[in-house]
């Protein structure tokens, strides 16, 4: 094998000649990427404030029903 990757001198995987495939795929990945990350971000605030108000209806609850016990 030769410094070039192959015996006959061909480079041993595809070259790309022309870069404007290359560019449009990464920012057609880096839009896929940064809308991922948005969703995830949104479902993360949506379940924790769900999250939250039920915690706090539950605590109050609790807290009622020990603290208001008939003598």
């Amino acid at each position: 094998m030769t410094d070039i990757g192959t015996v006959d001198g061909r480079p041993a995987f595809p070259v790309r000649r022309d870069y404007r495939d290359a560019r449009a795929m990464n920012d057609t990945s880096q839009f896929a990427t940064a809308l991922l990350a948005l969703v995830f971000t949104g479902a993360l605030l949506v379940t924790g404030q769900r999250f939250i108000e039920q915690r706090a209806q539950r605590d109050i609850v609790y807290a009622t029903s020990h603290l208001l016990r008939p003598l």
